[in-house]
């Protein structure tokens, strides 16, 4: 017993130190100073989304040519989006997203996203970064009901004036 009270001390310090060096806990946009990778941009994009912060998540998008592909086989969030906010395409460019995401900000008392399982890896000139994933989003509405959405992403991502973005956003059912 005395050896394990003992050894307490150094497994609380090792456990402490695989927290704070872990190289698989990304950093969330708040712990970064900037956003200049790819990486940056996606973790920075989550962060927004649980933050509910409409700049910071519009700041991750490229105004002049993102789109964003819809899950055709999500027939109750398409309902939602062509009776509430007129949106009846399977795909919109930004002034829709921002549209739609402020919507959902609005109208959330908070929101939980987790990326599962994501996977990168940039095109062969290293002009293009693929961002995929899983992701799972619990959102807690004002009126205390809760949505749960999922499914799998794609992002690609493309730096702009020496700035990544994400240009292109397709969403797909697991």
């Amino acid at each position: 017993m005395r050896n394990f009270i003992r050894g307490i001390p150094f497994f609380l310090f090792i456990i402490l130190s695989c927290k704070v060096y872990n190289p698989f806990n990304f950093p969330r946009a708040s712990e970064t100073s900037s956003i200049d990778t790819p990486l940056d941009v996606v973790y920075t994009l989550k962060h927004a989304y649980v933050s509910e912060d409409l700049n910071l998540y519009l700041s991750c998008l490229y105004r002049d040519s993102f789109r964003f592909y819809f899950n055709p086989q999500d027939t109750v969030v398409q309902h939602i989006l062509e009776v509430d906010l007129g949106i009846d395409s399977l795909v919109w460019g930004f002034e829709e997203e921002k549209k739609a995401t402020e919507s959902l900000f609005e109208l959330s008392k908070s929101i939980y996203l987790e990326y599962l399982n994501p996977t990168w890896f940039y095109s062969e000139d290293s002009s293009t970064f693929y961002f995929m994933s899983n992701y799972y989003m619990v959102v807690s509405t004002q009126n205390r009901e809760t949505e749960i959405a999922q499914g799998r992403l794609l992002f690609l991502l493309r730096e702009i004036d020496k700035r990544w973005y994400i240009v292109r956003w397709e969403d797909y059912p697991i």
